[in-house]
This record gives structure tokens, sequence and C-alpha cells, in this order.
């Protein structure tokens, strides 16, 4: 997985909130991003067979799933080598922006907190 989020996801992302929105943006900087001015809620669930994350806009909850096996690398003796959750995180923001949940209002928002900053 690249360390900056794809052309695509910025030109997205770039359209609603321009002023904090840099392309060489992380996956994990734009979801903080996100969760602090967007997201009412969000939460990382990974049970034994799907990892879910679920996260809240505007009182609407979404979720986005994956099977277990794609975060947790499992070793052949049953342990678990690493954990790899920008997968979940990446999948939830290409939701974000393919189902255009970032309104017009929400950009306002945004602009009005990064003009206080």
């Amino acid at each position: 997985m690249s360390k900056y989020i794809s052309p695509e996801m910025y030109q997205a992302y770039k359209e609603c909130m321009p002023s904090m929105v840099k392309r060489k943006t992380t996956l994990v900087d734009l979801w903080n991003t996100i969760y602090d001015y967007i997201l009412d809620d969000a939460e990382i669930k990974v049970g034994l067979k799907t990892a879910n994350i679920d996260f809240v806009i505007k009182d609407k909850k979404y979720t986005c799933s994956r099977p277990t096996s794609q975060i947790y690398a499992v070793s052949p003796s049953g342990d678990a080598k690493t954990e790899n959750y920008n997968i979940l995180i990446q999948d939830a923001l290409n939701y974000i922006a393919s189902k255009k949940l970032l309104k017009k209002r929400m950009v306002l928002k945004l602009k009005k907190h990064a003009d206080e900053d």
C-alpha cells in the first residue's frame, strides 16, 4: 500500500476540503481530519470472520467490511504477524467519496474551522 493517498482520492477530497487536503497526505492523516470535522463517531471492530469499520455521519450509520484474514497476516503457527487497519480506513474514505457523503454545509463548517486555526 502506498504511503500517500491516491490521486483519485486526493481529487475527491480536495474538492470538498481544499485547505485541509494536501497531495502528500497519508490515509491516517486524511482519516483523522475527516474524523475531527465530519464524523460523529467511528469504530473498528475485528471479529473472527469479518472486520468492520463503522462510522456515523449526520446521525446515519455506515459500515465497510472485509474478511479478517485481509486485516491480520497470520503466520503458519497461527499467530498474528501484522495488523493492517489502513485497508478498512481506505475502504471507508473511498465509500465517503464515492457516495458523496460530504455535503456543502459540512464543507462550509470545515472552512470556518480552518480559518480559525
